[in-house]
């Protein structure tokens, strides 16, 4: 027996539920506190003359720092996006289609294995460079730090997304076991 896939977009894109919007506009104030006191902290620490980090990705490691925990937490809550878990299912049936296996995987995911794999083969590339010296991240190392934080939020994501898709797959068979008694 041949497995077929392919991707099933049947319901229309929603917009977000009341919970959702609530839940954004706390993770967004969390944010925006969050990159103000990263900030404010960065500047302390320059004008006493300790710089943990190349000048160029300094600014950007504090706004991907607090852009990936805004992703963390808008995946943990369930407000990473309006799109349910039954609108983003992949598909895998059998012949006579009555498999389905589970939700597809995070793009975020892909891109940051992407990224570490790229500073990886810089590493590799130039011999041995560094990702620390002078007790601050080089660009390589700032390089992978991005990487990692995507990691963080695209696993957690796809993670919350598989166990979600599980859940709801569930719900699907009991419900169809729950008509066919009926």
């Amino acid at each position: 027996m041949k497995a077929k896939f392919y991707f099933s977009v049947t319901a229309s894109r929603t917009k977000f539920d009341e919970r959702q919007n609530l839940v954004r506009g706390q993770t967004f104030f969390h944010t925006a506190a969050l990159m103000f006191a990263l900030l404010l902290a960065n500047a302390f620490l320059a004008d006493n003359g300790i710089f943990w980090a190349s000048p160029f990705y300094t600014n950007v490691l504090i706004g991907m720092a607090a852009f990936c925990l805004c992703g963390l937490e808008l995946a943990l809550r369930g407000a990473y996006s309006p799109v349910t878990v039954r609108e983003k299912v992949l598909f895998a049936t059998k012949t006579d289609g009555a498999r389905i296996v589970g939700p597809t995987v995070s793009v975020s995911t892909l891109l940051a294995v992407s990224v570490i794999l790229l500073v990886i083969v810089a590493v590799e590339f130039a011999h041995g460079a560094a990702l620390i010296e002078n007790a601050a991240l080089t660009d390589t190392g700032c390089g992978l730090a991005i990487g990692v934080m995507f990691l963080a939020v695209g696993a957690t994501a796809t993670i919350k997304q598989v166990t979600e898709g599980k859940r709801v797959m569930r719900e699907i068979k009991d419900e169809l076991e729950r008509q066919t008694h009926s």
